[in-house]
């Protein structure tokens, strides 16, 4: 008789068990469910999100007088905006919009600028190694209003301009 009153009480307490397994179970699936949506949402420097930026990151380069500056913004689909600027002592200087697209470790961008009263749009392509981008140089021919290479595996990395990550408060 004794053992069928223990028989019941054993089965609540089974039940009570499993149960609570399940909420444990529950709440650590929606932990790990806001830990993956925090690993996946794309924040910027600052922490939020930027209308789709992920990172802003600024690009230097000096050499005597002349410089080099590369300011982007990438978004999650690892498109690329923002502006690039060389200021040459003695050369024409350039100064305007570009748009791209990461790729590896390649970024591959449309620089449209204003030289001598006309619009110009040329591709240009850097290397990024570290925290640095190696601008890439090659022979390239107009194509729809673009200058392009056209044949990026031809394009050279060597004894180019090298621009250095910087914090994008310099360049502002």
């Amino acid at each position: 008789m004794n053992k069928l009153r223990i028989a019941p009480l054993g089965l609540i307490m089974l039940l009570f068990a499993c149960q609570s397994n399940q909420q444990d179970t529950k709440e650590q699936d929606n932990l790990n469910a806001d830990t993956a949506n925090m690993d996946t949402v794309f924040h910027g420097i600052d922490g939020e999100v930027n209308n789709g930026v992920i990172v802003r990151e600024c690009y230097l380069e000096v050499d005597g007088r002349d410089s080099l500056k590369l300011n982007i913004e990438i978004d999650e689909q690892l498109s690329v905006t923002g502006k690039l600027d060389f200021a040459n002592y003695q050369m024409d200087s350039s100064s305007g919009e570009v748009s791209g697209k990461i790729i590896g470790d390649t970024l591959v961008l449309v620089h449209e600028y204003q030289a001598e009263g006309t619009l110009n749009k040329v591709e240009r392509v850097f290397l990024k190694q570290n925290d640095q981008y190696f601008l890439g140089k090659g022979e390239t021919e107009e194509v729809d209003g673009v200058y392009v290479y056209p044949d990026r595996s031809e394009i050279s990395f060597e004894n180019t301009r090298v621009l250095d990550r910087i914090e994008c408060n310099i360049l502002d």
